[in-house]
């Protein structure tokens, strides 16, 4: 924390004018401003900075929660910011009053032109095509031909709204009513970042004309979102033949080499290799995903390439879940098996004769870690010469008879909804582990007359729905919510137990979800997190009811044949 004298020096308000927009410029805007978007990150516009880059960094009235502030503190989110060198404790007392008095950002400072309002033409098209309505679809159109070439909420057309709801079919008359297929929305998006999960859809916006090769605000390009989505083979052979970029990178350095990894997708890693991908440069950040998925055809591509750097990178990212083989195959490769992650962590392997006493910044060790645990690893690292650590013994208080369930339960409902609400406005994002487990206990209780805080579930869900909605651009372009995946079902099924209607939002990350189906019908975990996120055969449980919810109203004979495939 800052110094308290430092702290008690700051003025009582903060003007973003002259006292916070002066740092931005100074130190903050070469690597996140008009020019480059590292991370996905821009702090040259306001909008762009409450929505953060692949994470949310600036939570107005929480700087505990705000990475815009903890980065200019510590090293617990990675290097400090900026890296030119530490701010003085004034400038960053500064930042942290600022967000924790709502950050002001001042309309004229913003950075960006006032927002159209939607044409209201377009919306009703758009809208049509979200509840697959094609009478009404046609009337909306032969009534106001115009409404083709409008657009609606937030700068997104009815082309691009085909492209995600309609079929090829509502595409072409909208293009042949005028539409425009390189429109792009407020976040740079264009119709054919998507329907890059269709490559008939794809394939009509580029014989109109569409740009292979567009970048949305975060530099993401049709190759990158395609390249994220199982078995999109077809569809990325297509955009590589017709000019995409195989090299492209996003403004966070993510490139489609790295999202088909992320896929662990051979077919699609092995046609982007042969267009030329930098598989080197690549390696690092890919190996991890491939190993952990155990797709020997996707180790085999990047395994030759990579250097003792990336090898060592690889290993301290497989380490903690447990894959000897993986472990075993990155060392005999060369991997340095004292190498730390960015909390200083090893990936401790004995092995190997790994330093058994290494200790993180913060003064852990493995025999910490291992003795709060008990058991045979314990064990083991005594045997391996790790120094004794001693356990504070848990104090017990007095025995007591239980209360019967019902009244015990009943105690701990406003516990557990005041922890609900804590952990989102500390945390900035919603948790499954936390605010979806709580949204279905609530329904549960409710459901079996016990007493509730209706006001506190209601602003909840829609916290919850609000939280969806600031994300369902970047969700639509390949980017997950942290937790990917795995997070997002167990939202949905949240939000489901709760009662909350279908919208837009819940229409997106239905689709992510969808996308992410492997082609034998499951989901691979891809945050290990028991016992709620612990194998492949919970995340597809969880996955199917979420597709079972909130399957898009006009799409549900697809997702229907995903959701069978499931249960087969």
């Amino acid at each position: 924390g800052l110094p308290t004298a430092v702290s008690a020096q700051t003025p009582a308000s903060v003007s973003f004018r002259t006292d916070v927009l002066p740092l931005l410029r100074e130190h903050c805007v070469s690597c996140h401003g008009p020019t480059q978007q590292m991370n996905g990150l821009r702090l040259d516009r306001r909008s762009a900075a409450l929505t953060g880059g692949t994470i949310t960094v600036l939570i107005p009235g929480n700087s505990a929660a705000s990475r815009l502030y903890l980065k200019l503190v510590g090293t617990q989110y990675g290097q400090q910011m900026p890296p030119s060198g530490r701010l003085s404790d004034h400038e960053i007392a500064l930042v942290k009053n600022w967000i924790d008095q709502g950050a002001e950002w001042p309309d004229d400072l913003a950075g960006e032109a006032a927002a159209r309002p939607p044409d209201l033409s377009a919306t009703r098209l758009m809208d049509a095509l979200r509840r697959g309505d094609r009478a009404r679809f046609d009337q909306e159109l032969q009534a106001q031909p115009s409404a083709a070439t409008a657009a609606g909420h937030g700068g997104s057309t009815p082309l691009m709204y085909a492209s995600l709801y309609g079929d090829v079919d509502a595409m072409r008359r909208l293009l042949q009513a005028g539409a425009d297929p390189n429109a792009v929305n407020g976040t740079g998006t264009t119709a054919i970042m998507w329907s890059v999960g269709d490559i008939e859809k794809t394939r009509v916006l580029l014989d109109a004309g569409a740009r292979v090769d567009a970048r949305a605000d975060d530099g993401r390009t049709p190759l990158i979102i395609a390249s994220s989505q199982n078995g999109a083979a077809r569809v990325v052979k297509l955009l590589l033949d017709r000019g995409a970029a195989s090299t492209s990178a996003a403004s966070n350095r993510t490139t489609a080499l790295r999202q088909a990894a992320g896929a662990a997708d051979p077919d699609v890693m092995r046609l982007l290799i042969e267009a030329g991908a930098d598989v080197k440069a690549d390696a690092a950040a890919s190996l991890p995903p491939v190993l952990l998925a155990k797709c020997q055809a996707c180790v085999d591509m990047l395994i030759p390439h990579a250097d003792a750097q990336a090898l060592s990178a690889a290993l301290v990212a497989v380490a903690r879940w447990g894959d000897a083989k993986a472990v075993r195959l990155l060392v005999d490769r060369g991997a340095d098996v004292n190498a730390r992650d960015a909390d200083g962590r090893t990936a401790l392997m004995l092995a190997c004769n790994a330093d058994v006493n290494a200790k993180t910044p913060a003064g852990q060790t493995a025999a910490g870690f291992a003795a709060i645990r008990g058991g045979p690893i314990a064990q083991e690292l005594a045997r391996a010469g790790a120094r004794p650590v001693t356990v504070p013994p848990v104090e017990k208080g007095p025995s007591r008879l239980a209360p019967p369930a019902h009244v015990a339960v009943q105690r701990s409902l406003p516990l557990l909804q005041q922890s609900d609400v804590t952990f989102l406005r500390k945390a900035g994002c919603v948790s499954c582990h936390n605010n979806s487990l709580t949204a279905m206990t609530i329904a549960l209780a409710r459901k079996h007359n016990l007493n509730v805080d209706e006001s506190v579930a209601r602003g909840q869900v829609t916290r919850i729905s609000t939280y969806l909605e600031s994300w369902r651009d970047r969700v639509l372009r390949g980017l997950g919510i942290p937790g990917g995946h795995d997070t997002v079902s167990y939202i949905l099924v949240g939000l489901g137990a709760e009662g909350h209607p279908s919208d837009p939002a819940t229409d997106a990350m239905a689709y992510y979800l969808k996308l992410r189906q492997m082609p034998d019908g499951h989901w691979r975990i891809g945050t290990h997190r028991p016992p709620l996120e612990a194998s492949d055969i919970q995340v597809t449980a969880v996955s199917l009811r979420a597709l079972q919810l909130y399957a898009p109203l006009s799409q549900r004979a697809a997702y229907e044949a995903s959701i069978q495939l499931a249960a087969d």
